[in-house]
Order: C-alpha cells, then structure tokens, then sequence
C-alpha cells in the first residue's frame, strides 16, 4: 500500500506531456499578444507623428504664403523631380516697405526679425532617418540675400521620391489657390502613403 501511495504522488508520463503542451500554448500566446500589442503601440504612434506633421506643414506654409504674393512666389522642380518653393513676405525695413523675410528668431527685435531680400524655401532634401539610413524630408530654410542658407528645420519625413505619382512633394498655382500636395512613401514602391492636400490663397 506504501508502493501504491508513492507511485500516485508522482506524474505520469502522459501527464508530463499534457503539462508542456498546455504551457507551450499559453506561453506562445502570451508572446504573440505582446508582439501584436507592440505592433500596435508603433502603428499609433506612426499615426499621431504623422498627424502632428500634418498640422504643422499645413499651419506654417499657409501662415507664410498667406502674407506673399504671386510675385513673390517662385516654384521650381528640383532634379528628384520633387516641387521647391521660394516666397518672400511684405515687411517694413526703417519705416519703408520691402520685401523679405519676417522670423521671430531671427532676433529680439523688430529691425532683427525684419530681414530685406531674403527669402523663405521649402523643398526636398535627404536627411538621417530616426531609425537610422536615410529618408527625404520636407524642409524650411531661410535664406539670406546672398543666398546662403542660414536655418534649417525638418517639417514632414519619409516623403516619396518625385518620380513617383503622386510625389513628395508638389506645389503649383491653380486659378486663384495654390495648392500644396505632400505625399509619404507607402508600405511598397508602387503604393503610396497617407497624402494631405490644402489650398492657400494669398493676401496681397
């Protein structure tokens, strides 16, 4: 009786397989659902970078064209084949109108910030991406009156090449409205990512 108790404290063999299977199961789920959560984790944060950019390319060219005129607008196509566009502001250099380029960071004061013959320009450069390589980006520079590039700052990443339909990139003047088209690069070649489209119409 002794013997009998003993053997039924211990597994048996079909129960030991039983046991590894149920936790195989259980820990590959478990896995799984981390990963998806990951996956999931990036896919929304790709979303709210990529909305926050949106925003942000939309609320700056439409400040900076808004106070330009045709004029002063120029379009040119870059050798990618994506869109550059150049616009300078009407400001007050001395108390006489110009035009050129109003930045707050340029200086403390309104004579600083006030710069004549200078310019603004948006276009298409390759820059690091974040998770290492390279990507083309859209970006805002200030250029000087001898066109000597003085800031620069990355607004929009991973745009498509300008080969591409739709580029990254295009701007042009359709009757009264420019109109401003950014396209991102998609998850294959032929596909294309999200696409924002806005209209700016000038003041002066």
């Amino acid at each position: 009786m002794s013997a009998n108790r003993q053997r039924r404290r211990g597994f048996t063999l079909l129960e030991v397989v039983i046991a590894t299977t149920i936790f195989t199961v259980i820990g590959y789920t478990l896995l799984q659902s981390v990963a998806l959560g990951e996956s999931s984790q990036a896919t929304i944060q790709g979303i709210a970078s990529s909305n926050k950019w949106t925003r942000e390319v939309h609320d700056v060219m439409s400040n900076e064209l808004k106070v330009s005129d045709d004029d002063h607008i120029l379009v040119t196509q870059l050798a990618d084949g994506n869109t550059q566009l150049s616009c300078m502001h009407r400001i007050e250099v001395a108390g006489v109108p110009a035009w050129g380029v109003f930045d707050a960071s340029l200086g403390d004061t309104v004579e600083d910030q006030n710069r004549e013959d200078w310019q603004i320009r948006f276009t298409v450069e390759e820059v690091p991406a974040i998770g290492g390589g390279a990507e083309r980006a859209l970006v805002r520079q200030l250029i000087d009156a001898d066109g000597t590039i003085q800031t620069t700052k990355v607004l929009a990443r991973g745009l498509r090449d300008g080969a591409a339909d739709p580029p990254g990139f295009a701007a042009a003047k359709v009757g009264e409205m420019w109109v401003i088209q950014i396209t991102e690069e998609g998850r294959t070649n032929d596909q294309a990512g999200k696409r924002t489209n806005f209209h700016v119409k000038t003041r002066n």
